[in-house]
């Protein structure tokens, strides 16, 4: 930023907010497997984050 002083350089690059992280969480031992909802309470816990969870209904393991 040439020609501008420190204090509003350093201003502008504080004012721009990086886009959130994108988190995919997904299995296929299903929605309400007990691991799934603590990953993702955890993960949520994190603004910096967009956490999108797809798992099966069902348990789909072999």
């Amino acid at each position: 930023m040439a020609g501008v002083s420190a204090p509003f350089a350093n201003a502008a690059l504080a004012a721009k907010k990086p886009a959130p992280l994108s988190v995919l969480v997904t299995n296929d031992d299903g929605i309400g497997s007990p691991g799934i909802d603590t990953l993702v309470e955890t993960l949520r816990k994190d603004k910096t984050l967009k956490v999108t969870v797809i798992a099966p209904a069902t348990n789909q393991s072999g």
